[in-house]
């Protein structure tokens, strides 16, 4: 700034005024870059829980596949069981099947056979049932491998009209449920096994024919019209589900 007074020129310098400084910068800094290396170790740990997450989340999703592939499995092994597996619960189809050995070991020792026969409706029934005896014939067969017992001796299977022409004709079923042919310890024992799940009748003889064909004892099992299942008491579920 130039000021003049009486011829003389007075010459003032003016200063800038000094920088403002709002602290320490280099302290600033050292936190900024605390702060980022802080931020990017937490993006690392959330990332490394994503990735656990998914991964959990894959195992999760596999051990889902395994289970319906298991049901699947299970579903399809049970359509595959016999119709009188389904409908005979756990506890009774054991039962039939010891039962069904001691009935074996009878008719072994009485030197007997069983004939099962069915109306046309009830073929596949007729299986299921011949397959009952069976499984305690295998029973017993298992248990006593120098035994004498065969299936062939054992279960007779009925006459076949197209190669035995003379075989006795059976009169057809006009009834329900399962007659048992025959008296005596024996067929009374069968008619008891068989009555705690199916309609059981009775009849005293079997015809004469029939052992004279078969040049051996037998019951004859006649499998009628349905239905063949009993009921429990007074409701709808079978007698033999449990």
């Amino acid at each position: 700034m130039l000021l003049m007074s009486a011829g003389i020129i007075l010459v003032r310098v003016i200063s800038p005024p000094p920088s403002v400084t709002t602290g320490d910068s280099s302290g600033q800094t050292a936190e900024v870059t605390t702060l980022r290396t802080a931020l990017k170790a937490r993006d690392r740990e959330l990332g490394d829980t994503q990735e656990a997450l998914t991964n959990a989340q894959r195992s999760l999703d596999e051990g889902a596949r395994k289970v319906a592939a298991l049901q699947s499995q299970l579903a399809a092994a049970e359509s595959k069981r016999p119709p009188y597996m389904q409908k005979m619960g756990p506890v009774n189809a054991l039962n039939a099947s010891s039962n069904a050995e001691d009935i074996v070991i009878d008719l072994a020792n009485n030197e007997t056979s069983l004939l099962i026969t069915s109306v046309s409706e009830n073929k596949e029934f007729r299986n299921d049932l011949t397959n009952i005896f069976n499984v305690g014939l295998y029973k017993w067969m298992a248990s006593h491998p120098k035994g004498q017992l065969s299936k062939q001796s054992l279960m007779i299977e009925p006459p076949n009209y197209d190669i035995n022409v003379d075989a006795p004709k059976l009169p057809p079923a006009d009834h329900s449920g399962i007659v048992v042919h025959g008296e005596g310890d024996l067929p009374d024992k069968i008619r008891t096994f068989l009555g705690h799940c199916f309609v059981v009748r009775k009849a005293q003889r079997n015809p004469e024919e029939l052992s004279v064909f078969y040049k051996r004892n037998l019951i004859w099992i006649e499998i009628g019209h349905d239905p063949v299942w009993k009921n429990k008491t007074g409701g709808e579920h079978l007698a033999c589900d449990e």
